[in-house]
């Protein structure tokens, strides 16, 4: 394997927290001149986005791309590069702003793709702890056949590639037409919008196929991109829970979202397909 070239760098710095902000959709990446280097690998040059200021670095397990929906050409060089230096000669998975979604039953081929998503320190406070090929496939087990309205819908998020990169459910459909949303995205397919788009792609067809009126959820207060993905998703904040979580012995306020199926559609930045049969009552 014929490494990439590396471009001339300014000197190295140490490394620091990179800058991250809410997307704007208004992305234009670019190399700032910035390097980094702790000692003990290659350089890694920083880029920022002219449009909120954001910042990007190869060890970041997202992806770059422009408002236009095209990962710069510089970035995919510097992807490149961090593949070469770990010997990984697999073809890089991305997912943009605009790529269309199909959200289905998952299936239990679907566990490596698990296991990945669930290799972020972050997934640890969104699901099970998966930690190994059983752990995955017995979850698989438990959601693989709920796929309607009496048990609730617990589907995988996929790209064109049929790689799951999130999960989004609505489940617990009670007597009364309501429903209890849950969602998350892998590491490597955030900042686009992804889990919004499935979460009201599913919405809107669970209103309309399946008669649910409302659908609830809720979020830790302390975890603002879960709320941003609510309220992009037309779900209305209606008041905090105190002290309603306890993870780690810590007691969380937790923020209720819901959405009515009269409320307005919240529109789509792309195509989200659901592939789950409908059974229609006799």
């Amino acid at each position: 394997m014929t490494p990439p070239s590396e471009p001339v760098h300014q000197v190295p710095s140490p490394p620091r927290d990179v800058e991250a902000w809410p997307c704007q959709s208004i992305c234009v990446w670019a190399v700032t001149g910035e390097v980094w280097n702790d000692g003990t690998g290659p350089d890694l040059r920083v880029f920022a986005c002219r449009g909120c200021g954001s910042e990007w670095v190869r060890t970041e397990p997202w992806t770059p791309i422009d408002s236009v929906g095209v990962v710069p050409d510089e970035v995919c060089a510097e992807r490149a590069r961090a593949r070469y230096w770990v010997g990984d000669t697999r073809p890089e998975r991305v997912i943009s702003a605009r790529t269309p979604l199909t959200l289905r039953p998952w299936r239990a081929a679907d566990a490596d793709a698990l296991l990945d998503a669930f290799n972020s320190p972050d997934m640890a406070q969104q699901g099970p702890q998966l930690a190994s090929a059983d752990d995955a496939l017995r979850w698989i087990g438990w959601a693989c056949p709920l796929t309607s309205r009496e048990t609730g819908f617990v589907l995988a998020v996929t790209g064109p590639d049929d790689w799951p990169i999130g999960n989004v459910a609505v489940t617990d459909i009670d007597r009364h037409d309501t429903g209890w949303a849950s969602y998350w995205t892998a590491a490597s397919a955030r900042r686009r919008n992804v889990a919004s788009d499935a979460l009201a792609g599913l919405a809107h067809w669970v209103h309309d196929e399946h008669h649910v009126a409302r659908i609830e959820l809720g979020h830790r207060v302390n975890n603002p991109g879960s709320c941003r993905v609510a309220e992009k998703a037309g779900f209305l904040a209606e008041g905090i829970e105190r002290g309603k979580l306890c993870q780690a012995g810590v007691r969380y306020d937790v923020e209720r979202h819901a959405r009515l199926d009269t409320d307005p559609r919240v529109p789509l930045a792309r195509p989200v397909m659901i592939a789950v049969e409908v059974t229609r009552e006799s």
